[in-house]
């Protein structure tokens, strides 16, 4: 893909506790400008481990062990220090789940979207003043002049998430990764949110990493889907390709529990990524599981749609 801004091969995270948890196992993607790319599966999958990746966050003890991360050509896992935080912002930047705990509750929202700036060699005092309001207005919130002197506390929670998102627009990255945005926001607010990110990557030409753990959000938003499954890749293509036409059991599961009559939860549990896993990691949750799950399936098929698994086949 000669447009991708964003390409991610061989990632693996790994935590070093005792024993060690390898939360994200040989992923890789590729993302093109203004795509909006959806990462789905169950919690502990991965996929939050991987969003934090993409942006050097993973916190200890945490690390990288392998692969590669690179935006717009420039590669993150051997960048400096000071050249990882010029490109996280700039580049790339991150929504997180709950605004509230990522706000400064002392400080008024235009110093915070200032202070975002800042960082990036904003230094004339007006010129920020004046993007702040940009901003603002870029997100859908009224009066901006006033809700720039506002504190955290005096907006509503679906107000800070689109104060976070500015901020993360600020200095017009060409990937946005967004964690469960709309995680603690009532319905009404979520779809607002969404409608949002819709829109923004249409006018700013932003390329959109949605975490979520809900399968309806990413049919709402993303051209693309990721399934995550015990660190890795399961099944990935178009949207409407995986979700009319889902060839892993386990995406097959999921799609029935967000849109089927029968919402049962999925039987069994994933497996504990502090063990060796063997063969096929869903097996021992799968009804259809064959002899040949013993082995490591490989994520293969045709055109974009792909999948990890020896009974599912694209079609």
């Amino acid at each position: 893909m000669t447009d991708a801004v964003l390409e991610v091969r061989d990632l693996h995270v790994e935590f070093a506790t005792d024993p060690p948890v390898r939360a994200v196992r040989g992923v890789g993607f590729t993302l093109a400008a203004g795509e909006r790319l959806g990462i789905v599966g169950e919690s502990g999958c991965g996929k939050s481990v991987t969003a934090t990746a993409l942006l050097g966050l993973v916190d200890p003890p945490g690390r990288i062990v392998e692969g590669s991360i690179r935006v717009r050509g420039k590669e993150l896992l051997s960048a400096a220090a000071a050249d990882l935080r010029a490109i996280r912002g700039s580049e790339i930047a991150m929504v997180f789940q709950d605004p509230m705990s990522s706000l400064n509750p002392v400080a008024r929202i235009g110093r915070q979207i200032e202070d975002v700036l800042t960082y990036h060699g904003w230094q004339d005092r007006g010129s920020r003043r004046r993007r702040v309001a940009e901003l603002l207005r870029l997100v859908g919130l009224p009066d901006p002049d006033r809700r720039a002197r506002a504190y955290p506390h005096e907006l509503s929670g679906g107000m800070r998430q689109r104060v976070m998102i500015a901020m993360a627009l600020a200095n017009e990255p060409a990937v946005l990764v967004a964690d469960e945005p709309t995680t603690a926001l009532d319905v009404t607010v979520e779809a607002q949110i969404l409608l949002l990110l819709e829109d923004l990557t249409a006018r700013t030409g932003a390329a959109i990493v949605l975490i979520s753990h809900d399968l309806r959000v990413v049919a709402e938003v993303c051209d693309r889907v990721l399934v995550f499954y015990a660190g890795r890749i399961v099944e990935e293509g178009s949207v409407d390709e995986v979700f009319a036409r889902p060839a892993h059991p386990y995406t097959r599961a999921l799609l029935e529990l967000a849109f089927g009559r029968d919402r049962r939860a999925i039987p069994g549990a994933p497996p504990d990524l502090s063990s060796m896993i063997t063969g096929c990691a869903y097996a021992p949750r799968c009804s259809r599981r064959i002899a040949a799950c013993s082995d490591d399936p490989v994520l293969e098929g045709r055109d974009s749609h792909r999948v990890a698994c020896w009974v599912g086949a694209v079609r």
